[in-house]
């Protein structure tokens, strides 16, 4: 398995549904590059543009941290639990659809798209059902960044304060009053 990638591409906001909060919208992105053409073997060079069926980048920075719904994410989780306890065998088809090296034209999206849909596992299908699949990808994306840069910090990273804790100490058992 490869533990980096090297990209020559720009990677776009594709987002996996019409009806996404635009503070989620930009979040989701594709990797794009031009490529020589492989229809033509002679005459003039002709471009095609080419996306990466491998990778995906989820741009937190893209993201408004308020269109973050917890319920949403509360919901997703419940649904994918369920799936995926449901759907063993079709989920690991899914990522299966998208590993390196199948040749091009063994990449079938329309077969990814509907074993996805089959198992109820599309953005859209999600926010039918309350949820919306790309508020958890965010969060877990967050927190996996969190998590391997914790590990290269060289001493300058600080953690946040305490979740009710007040920039001048107060951690809130005595009602807020510093007095």
């Amino acid at each position: 398995m490869r533990s980096s990638i090297r990209s020559s591409g720009s990677f776009v906001s594709v987002p996996p549904s019409e009806k996404l909060d635009n503070g989620l919208r930009n979040a989701f992105k594709m990797e794009f590059k031009t490529v020589p053409s492989r229809e033509r073997a002679t005459g003039p060079l002709e471009l095609e543009t080419e996306f990466s069926t491998e990778w995906a980048l989820v741009d937190i920075g893209a993201v408004s941290p308020s269109s973050i719904s917890p319920e949403s994410i509360s919901r997703d989780c419940e649904l994918v639990k369920d799936i995926v306890l449901k759907h063993p065998d079709e989920v690991r088809r899914l990522v299966e659809a998208f590993q390196p090296g199948r040749p091009k034209e063994l990449i079938d999206l329309g077969r990814a798209y509907g074993i996805a849909e089959g198992i109820g596992l599309t953005e859209e299908q999600s926010r039918s059902k309350g949820g919306g699949l790309l508020g958890l990808i965010v969060v877990v994306a967050a927190a996996l960044l969190a998590s391997g840069c914790h590990s290269c910090g060289s001493g300058h990273v600080k953690p946040d304060p305490k979740p009710n804790q007040t920039s001048g100490g107060d951690d809130g058992s005595n009602g807020g009053d510093d007095e």
